[in-house]
């Protein structure tokens, strides 16, 4: 019996054992299927591969030859997908179903789309292949960073931190490169007003026009505090017609409440030469507004990117709100306008934080920027205060517009106020960059700027 039992349990054991193997086995060639060509499916999730929309048979290796590299991951039934880049493999969470489907999609390089569709000596293609490596000064705002989304779907390319590189000689002085923005709208000079969706270098004057208005008005229009809508705005004018065109124009600088008129710079000394002036792309701006609430965690610099592109114009809140009293200001403001010339996005301020608190800074509300230390390691900054070209709305008031004060404090200011204007263009993407002409020194230094070619 005693022996019985032995043999028994010996049996059980064995059986155990074997078991085991194979569960492990069954395991380890699951697992190298799952990193190699997710070839298989189970009860649980279904895989499908793309290129963009191109169905693959299989998901790319690691190191394929066609560089393809990780986009995004959907799935249903309310599961959510985290890619590990050096795992070369997903991992699927909230998966609460059985027979859950999921989509990986994969496509090529930022740089090597970028070269391939602009062309290798296209500023574009040099700046992005320069982030492939430059790590410190350079990344994209649609990255995954602490396992949330701190960006857009656009993905653009920044420079941030404290001193980049990223100097770049336009109109005979020093401009400053934002980044490479995407899924930007140019649109024809002619009737045609045809549109093009495209990538675009962005650019801000290094130094300051002045300080001006934003907008300032009449002592009967809004108490002549100015109105917060860019496209009427009296900078906007200034900008887009004397700036541009260097020459008088008839728009009036302003600087104070009830149009309090400041001289206007000398426009054959600072305005646009005709040399460069085709290389400015002619744009479709997002103007959308900051809601009321705005002091909220809707700071965070990727909230207040969806806001400045969104189509709220200060009046749809206080519809949902129910209390009509919260905007009840009679400025008609629209959410886009076609122009050359505007000013910094705030997201563009708070995308630009750089160094090794850079992800709790996108992660922080950007009026908290001048506490945090966030501002510290932004490059942008002036240490004046300057406007941007978003508008906020308030109870009462319709010319209310947001700005950067000299300690990094992002505040809404009224629109009357004298700030800083710095212009803010577009390149066309046919825009070119020469060979470095200083080989010893690097480029895109304040002693060896980038130097374009126009095509």
């Amino acid at each position: 019996m005693k022996l019985k039992n032995f043999l028994s349990k010996n049996i059980n054991s064995r059986k155990l054992i074997v078991i085991g193997a194979s569960i492990i086995i069954l395991l380890g060639v699951s697992f190298l299927l799952f990193k190699t060509n997710f070839n298989f499916n189970n009860n649980d999730v279904y895989f499908a591969f793309y290129n963009g929309k191109e169905k693959l048979n299989a998901m790319p290796l690691k190191d394929n030859s066609e560089d393809l590299i990780f986009s995004r991951g959907e799935c249903d039934n309310g599961a959510t997908i985290i890619w590990h880049e050096e795992e070369w493999a997903p991992l699927v969470k909230n998966l609460s179903k059985s027979k859950t489907k999921c989509s990986l999609y994969f496509r090529k390089k930022e740089s090597i789309e970028l070269c391939d569709k602009y062309g290798s000596d296209s500023i574009l293609c040099y700046i992005s292949k320069l982030s492939e490596t430059d790590k410190v000064n350079l990344a994209y705002d649609g990255k995954e960073v602490l396992g949330e989304k701190l960006g857009t779907k656009d993905n653009n390319l920044r420079y941030i931190g404290v001193g980049p590189n990223n100097y770049i000689k336009f109109n005979n002085e020093l401009w400053r490169v934002l980044g490479i923005m995407n899924n930007i709208i140019e649109v024809s000079e002619d009737d045609s007003k045809v549109e093009n969706m495209g990538s675009y270098l962005k650019i801000v004057k290094n130094d300051s026009l002045g300080n001006y208005s934003w907008d300032s008005s009449a002592p009967d229009i809004n108490n002549g505090k100015g109105v917060n809508e860019w496209s009427e705005s009296d900078i906007q004018k200034v900008l887009n017609n004397d700036y541009l065109y260097k020459e008088n124009r008839g728009g009036i600088c302003y600087s104070g409440i009830n149009n309090n008129v400041k001289e206007c710079p000398v426009w054959d000394n600072v305005g646009i030469d005709n040399s460069v002036r085709g290389m400015i792309a002619n744009i479709k701006w997002n103007t959308g507004t900051i809601p009321l609430e705005w002091t909220s965690s809707i700071t965070f610099p990727y909230y207040l990117y969806d806001y400045e592109r969104s189509k709220n114009n200060g009046k749809d809140f206080c519809v949902k709100s129910g209390n009509s009293n919260l905007c009840n200001d009679t400025t008609n403001r629209t959410t886009e306008w076609v122009g050359k010339i505007g000013l910094m996005y705030p997201s563009d301020y708070g995308y630009a934080s750089g160094g090794n608190i850079r992800n709790n800074c996108l992660n922080s509300e950007m009026y908290l920027y001048d506490k945090n230390g966030c501002n510290d390691n932004i490059w942008i900054l002036l240490n004046k205060y300057e406007w941007s070209i978003t508008p906020n709305v308030a109870a009462n008031s319709g010319g209310l517009v947001m700005g950067f004060a000299r300690d990094g404090l992002f505040s809404q200011y009224n629109a009357f106020n004298a700030y800083e204007i710095r212009p803010v263009v577009y390149l066309k993407s046919s825009v070119k960059i020469s060979s470095n002409p200083n080989p010893e020194l690097e480029y895109g230094s304040i002693d060896n700027p980038f130097i374009l070619i126009q095509n």
